[in-house]
């Protein structure tokens, strides 16, 4: 599990991996990395865009 500490405009957010069975692939691991974790920077991104006037209570 990734948890990102909670800031001032937003709580904690935790990522849970349950993969399960998954085949091999070959692949650049470090770049597929750096697409998952910009896919998770922008929807940060657009929660807190959208948290205009809006409590994550």
């Amino acid at each position: 599990m990734l948890g990102l500490k909670p800031s001032e405009i937003r709580p904690e957010i935790k990522v849970i991996k349950e993969y399960g069975q998954l085949p091999l692939v070959k692949c650049f691991a470090g770049q597929l990395n750096q697409v998952f974790m910009n896919i998770l920077a922008n929807a940060i991104e657009a929660l807190e865009e959208s948290k205009i006037e809006r409590s994550f209570e």
